[in-house]
């Protein structure tokens, strides 16, 4: 399959972190819906490719620019609490994108409840899910407007900033209480965030998801060729094997109200 340079993007990524891997499954989902062209990936020699995409220049600016809306009210008759309540994008090009992928449905007493997902939902105290994303859009926002980060840039998810809040799906960013004594997230304490990370990864959540196994443990998997996002989310959970590949396993963590992801490590494949 021969594509036009011009429509060929690439991000460098460690896969070993399940957020960055995460991101960029998100970034091919958003490409994939912006663009409506058939979008497709593949990981590669510490790279993520994007092929028929528009330039992650544009695609960078579409997700800065989106103003989400908060659905309290996601189904009718069920009146959802707003630190968990899905959200909802409304992209240029497509159809609005429902985040939602951090709750479940569960029947309490005979009715419906939305309740959050102790899986993927790893935020707590006072923070919403609309605060959040918005307190990421507004940094990923002047980041751009800074020029701090480079808008084609293969090193998007280095490109970081010191803040309070994070959805937490960043290896890099999560904190050990058994290391550092004390959460930094109880004392507000700043840390180091990628912005287009955390709001990526958590649009890549949406579709992919990782096979969860036992002790809150998950494994993900990379694809080595071409796939659209529908395919890559049947590969990411290794239910379709698209060699070259490797396979990874991660923790999720939970620390009192909060949690996040650690580092993977590999246990199959043949790249990084």
């Amino acid at each position: 399959m021969t594509h036009p340079p011009d429509s060929t993007r690439r991000i460098r990524v460690n896969v070993v972190n399940p957020g960055e891997f995460l991101a960029c499954c998100g970034l091919a989902e958003l490409a994939d819906r912006v663009s409506r062209n058939g979008v497709e990936s593949y990981f590669d020699g510490g790279y993520f490719f994007l092929l028929w995409a528009a330039p992650v220049s544009e695609l960078l600016q579409e997700l800065a620019a989106i103003e989400p809306v908060l659905l309290d009210k996601p189904l009718s008759g069920l009146q959802a609490d707003k630190k968990i309540a899905p959200l909802e994008l409304a992209l240029a090009g497509s159809n609005s994108l429902r985040l939602d992928a951090w709750t479940r449905l569960k029947v309490n007493r005979g009715k419906v409840v939305l309740e959050a997902d102790p899986l993927w939902k790893f935020w707590g105290g006072q923070q919403g899910v609309l605060s959040i994303w918005s307190d990421l859009r507004t940094q990923l926002k002047d980041q751009l407007a800074r020029r701090e980060i480079n808008l084609d840039s293969e090193h998007l998810f280095q490109e970081r900033c010191f803040m309070t809040g994070r959805f937490g799906f960043d290896a890099q960013a999560a904190w050990n209480a058994l290391d550092v004594g004390y959460s930094p997230n109880d004392q507000k304490q700043p840390v180091a965030t990628s912005p287009a990370l955390e709001l990526l990864a958590l649009i890549g959540l949406q579709r992919i998801r990782p096979a969860i196994l036992q002790n809150f443990q998950f494994e993900y998997s990379t694809w080595g060729k071409p796939l659209t996002p529908v395919a890559a989310a049947a590969a990411a959970c290794g239910l379709l094997a698209v060699p070259p590949l490797a396979c990874f396993r991660a923790q999720i963590i939970r620390r009192g109200q909060y949690g996040g992801l650690s580092h993977a490590t590999q246990i199959s494949g043949d790249d990084k």
